[in-house]
This record gives C-alpha cells, structure tokens and sequence, in this order.
C-alpha cells in the first residue's frame, strides 16, 4: 500500500516538472517610433502655446526711435548768429586781428572836395589802431589803387601807435589837370610787409576822394599838427617858404611847435628825405633838453648848395615817440 502511494506521489511530482519545463510563448513588444513620438510631443507644446497666446497676448517690443525731421523742429530754436553790420559806425572789439585800423575822421579834404587842376594839396586821415600789435615808424601807409591823382608810393607812419591809440597819417598830393571826380585808394602795411586797413575784416583800404573842377580850392598848408600822446602833443613843423629859385647855398627856416603835459627831458630831431638823387641834408645832430610844461618853440635853418627837393619833418623820440607831418620843399640854383 505504501508502495502505491509513493508511486502516485512520483507521478504527480513528475507532471508538474513537465508542466515546468514546457516552452512558453512570448508575445515580442511593439517598436516604439520615437519620430513619432516627437512629433506628437511638438505638435502638442505647439498647441498649447498657441492656445496660450490666444488667452495672453505677447506685448509689443519697447524702443526709442532715431527720428529724422523732415520739416523744421517747432520746439527747440537753433542759435542765431548775429548777421554783419553793413556800415561800421564803432570801432570793432581789439583782438580779432592782430594789426586793424578804425577810420575815425577825415581831418583834411573831405569827400568830392573841390580841387582847382593841378593843384597840390596834403590829405590827413585820422585812424585808430583797434588790433593786438604796437604799430612803430616800420609801418607804413601804400598807395594801391589809381596813379591819376599823383603822390608818393608810401609815407611812414608819423610815430608809434599802441592798441587803443590813434594816429594822423598825411600825404602830399596833386591834383589832375582834366576835370573830373577822381578817388585814390590806401592801405597800411605792417613790419613784415602785411596790408591790412578798416572796416569788419580790417582789410578794407581808406580812400581820398576829390572833385577837379575850374576855379576848385588849392589847399597847400605849410604845416600840419598831430595829436601826439600823453605827454607830447600838438606836435608841428612849419617852413618860411616851400619853393626857391635863386642863388644857391639858400638857408630855409623851419619852426617847430609842441605841447608838454609836465616838465621832462625831450630828446629830439629833424629828419627828410628827397627825391633828387644826390641830394644831401645837413641836419643838426638830435639834442636832449628839458623843458618845462607847457607850448615849446624850436627854429632850425638849413643850408642847401645843390637844387632838389623833398620833404622835412620834425621827429620827437622821448618821452615819447612823436612827430610832425611832413613838409615839402623845392630848390632850384641858378
């Protein structure tokens, strides 16, 4: 009986190790397509931000514009410069150029004043020096423009002229013998052979301007005075005659006159030139004296042995730098 039973026990025991070892089946899993999935995935977040910026719009960006007007700005208002004055009524600020003149007046021979033909006469500009610079006896004032009135190509400037001051500035000239207006035009040229002159740019020359007419005025003074500076003034130089014909050697006479603001030592001298070649000048050598305050007179003669002419003048180099206008001369020995 036992036997039996171990024998039953065997068998089922071996069945369910058949059962056991029996193959099984297995389904394989499905490829993923992980594309797909992507796609999926995209095509999801792509609806889901469209559906959000249909509740949310996205704000527009923020910027400052560079704005190019095409038409003039209403608010602000460019700087406005000031437009140039077409007449000179003052004096220009000193400074803008380093040698400028000012005209200040005609002191002798307004315009279109009426000349008789032929006749000599001294033109006097009065100008002020409104540049930088001192201007010394290098300076000088040029003829530039129109050989129908006759003059000297140039004169010296009569003494120096500091910033500020002013200057009388003479010329000998001579009329035309035709009838007509006629108009002579300068300008002044520095040390270093610069022109300059008056008005805005301090380049525009000064002029003299006469009417040739019959019976016209024959203006010849025989002396001229200048205004001169602090100390000396009223500077002048006269002579007893302007033209001689005659036997020679002939002694002119020249007076000087000027005017002292207090007592000083006056260093002084006479100075010329001629336009006959050869011709000689026998100046005294230049003398220091003091004198009180006050009008002074000094007298000079002077010899001459040989014809020629030219012009004289009467030179003060302290205290201060000082002379007189010039005047001419004409000698002819027979």
């Amino acid at each position: 009986m036992k036997s039996i039973s171990k024998i039953f026990t065997c068998l089922i025991v071996f069945t369910f190790l058949l059962a056991a070892c029996k193959t099984v089946k297995v389904t394989p899993a499905p490829t993923i397509d992980t594309n797909a999935i992507l796609t999926e995935v995209v095509k999801t977040a792509f609806a889901g931000m469209t559906a959000t910026a249909l509740i949310t719009p996205t704000p527009e960006p923020s910027f400052t514009p560079t704005l190019t007007p095409t038409s003039t700005p209403e608010t602000p208002t460019p700087p406005v410069s000031p437009a140039p004055s077409a007449t000179l009524t003052a004096p220009p600020p000193a400074g803008s150029l380093p040698d400028k003149a000012f005209f200040v007046d005609d002191i002798t021979i307004p315009d279109k004043a009426e000349i008789a033909p032929g006749a000599s006469f001294i033109k006097t500009w009065r100008l002020k020096n409104v540049g930088t610079t001192t201007w010394t006896s290098s300076y000088t004032l040029v003829h530039i423009s129109n050989d129908t009135i006759k003059s000297p190509a140039s004169v010296d400037l009569p003494k120096k002229v500091a910033p500020g001051d002013e200057v009388d500035i003479s010329v000998d000239m001579t009329a035309p013998t035709a009838l007509g207006m006629y108009t002579s035009w300068w300008r002044l040229k520095n040390d270093a052979g610069q022109y300059f002159g008056v008005g805005t740019t301090g380049l525009d020359p000064i002029y003299v301007q006469i009417h040739v007419v019959e019976g016209g005025g024959t203006p010849q003074p025989t002396s001229s005075v200048t205004p001169g500076g602090a100390i000396v003034s009223a500077v002048s130089l006269s002579i007893d005659q302007d033209s001689y014909t005659g036997s020679c050697p002939h002694t002119f006479g020249l007076t000087a006159n000027f005017t002292l603001s207090k007592d000083v030592k006056v260093t002084y001298a006479l100075k010329g030139q001629s336009d006959t070649p050869g011709f000689v000048f026998n100046f005294p050598p230049a003398q220091t004296s003091k004198f009180s305050a006050g009008d002074q007179t000094l007298s000079f003669s002077l010899d001459f042995t040989s014809s020629g002419s030219g012009w004289i003048r009467f030179l003060i180099t302290a205290p201060e730098d000082v002379s007189s206008a010039k005047v001419k001369f004409s000698l002819t020995c027979q």
